[in-house]
């Protein structure tokens, strides 16, 4: 019966989600702070399950080294991805939204909360998958779905954040883009290695990437902080602490947007199922960002200063 209504909702799901992208976008009233305080409380409800899903996965065990340290690996995990959100993205956003007017203001709270706002909290579901499937048997490696689970979630939760960027015109970055393709990188790795082992490589990805923006960008993230998105984007691109010379980055279309989601994703994909060779994955995500990049470049609209630190 589940399957059969799953069956029978699934165009009227489709409709309701992507028929919006049809519309002009005219008649909707947006106010960015709520906006962002209701999505921000999403993104919560999903962290707290992943904190629940370390009880879940540890209930019944022996409370051993290898459990008490994949519980904490995790989460520290988890408190990488309310870092990466919390620390500054919400209120660049916040300001992105707070700028645009009318229509536009209604299109770019559609593109960068409904649409790329899922892809972030089903990482964080997929990453919990891994961790609870890791809590069971620290010991042996993952299985092909718990470590696309444990490594691509956190992977897809990055790329929605660089598809955000891409969405507001601050471009690719630096940070995130790496930590995106390291992590594909490690899913072959996670079917070899020990899954507390596998489950540590992810955490220190996240660290790593936590610890770059934080000391790279320490003025610049205080600077957004202190002003809780009571700024223009205009403001931020001159903020303390910012590299000079980066400006007019242009802002890309959710079209483009999609098109590189597409095929960033599908690459990876494709080459797990044609040829079983999965260590070639990350060798071909490097090879596809640059590629992607030109492409979102060429199909994106006109020069806007970009705003955020996370380069």
């Amino acid at each position: 019966m589940v399957q059969g209504n799953w069956r029978s909702g699934a165009p009227r799901w489709a409709i309701d989600y992507l028929g919006a992208m049809v519309g002009r976008m005219r008649g909707w009233r947006i106010s960015p702070a709520h906006f962002v305080e209701r999505f921000g409380l999403i993104i919560i409800i999903a962290l707290g399950e992943s904190i629940v899903a370390i009880g879940l996965g540890a209930a019944g065990l022996p409370l051993d080294t290898g459990v008490i340290a994949a519980a904490l690996l995790g989460m520290t995990v988890i408190a990488c991805l309310w870092w990466s959100y919390f620390d500054w993205v919400i209120f660049v956003a916040q300001a992105a939204l707070a700028e645009a007017t009318g229509a536009s203001r209604a299109a770019l709270a559609r593109d960068a909360y409904s649409y790329l706002h899922l892809p972030m909290v089903a990482g964080i579901v997929l990453f919990a998958f891994g961790l609870e499937t890791t809590l069971h048997d620290v010991n042996d490696p993952l299985r092909i779905v718990p470590a696309l689970g444990l490594c691509a979630g956190i992977a897809l939760y990055l790329l929605a954040h660089v598809a955000l960027r891409l969405r507001i015109g601050a471009g690719f970055g630096r940070g995130r883009s790496v930590a995106t393709v390291l992590l594909l990188g490690l899913v072959p790795a996670a079917r070899v290695v020990p899954a507390l082992t596998a489950l540590g490589l992810v955490a220190a990805v996240c660290a790593a990437l936590i610890g770059y923006e934080a000391i790279r960008y320490r003025e610049g993230r205080a600077w957004i902080r202190s002003r809780r998105g009571a700024f223009t984007m205009e403001e931020v691109a001159r903020a303390p602490g910012r590299s000079r010379g980066r400006d007019g980055v242009p802002r890309a279309s959710m079209a483009s947007v999609m098109v590189w989601l597409v095929f960033v994703v599908a690459l990876p994909i494709g080459a797990w199922t044609v040829t079983r060779w999965l260590a070639q994955v990350g060798f071909l995500g490097v090879i596809a960002l640059p590629v992607a990049g030109v492409i979102v470049q060429v199909a994106s609209s006109k020069p806007r200063h970009s705003g955020d630190p996370g380069r």
